[in-house]
């Protein structure tokens, strides 16, 4: 299985980690569950990477993302996906959740589904 880059990219005011398998096609952008991390998806990704590009972000304050004093709200973390797109050049992507990520990617999808999501 191969490993994934692993970057920082901005949040909305804290940087981000970021695991990016490098692949072609549409970027995928997963997010994972409330006691996960970015790592949960290796082998989901392992296999989507050849034919997308798979990132995986560590949510605001898992992993190795920052961990501020506060700002943990729905909108905080569409805020963060937001920002990392934006940091990261991506006009549209592919959302992925499970758990707390699945529900944050449809608050997200939500409120930019017009302008973000591929």
């Amino acid at each position: 299985m191969p490993e994934p880059k692993m970057i920082k990219a901005k949040g909305d005011g804290i940087q981000i980690q970021l695991a990016v398998w490098e692949g072609e096609g549409k970027p995928i952008l997963c997010l994972h569950g409330i006691t996960a991390n970015c790592r949960s998806w290796d082998g989901l990704a392992s296999v989507l990477a050849p034919h997308h590009r798979v990132m995986a972000m560590d949510l605001r304050g898992r992993g190795f993302s920052d961990k501020p004093a506060s700002g943990y709200s729905i909108e905080n973390h569409i805020r963060d996906i937001l920002a990392l797109l934006n940091d990261l050049h991506i006009e549209r992507a592919v959302l992925m959740g499970h758990s707390l990520g699945a529900f944050i990617a449809l608050a997200f999808v939500a409120h930019y589904r017009k302008e973000r999501i591929g």
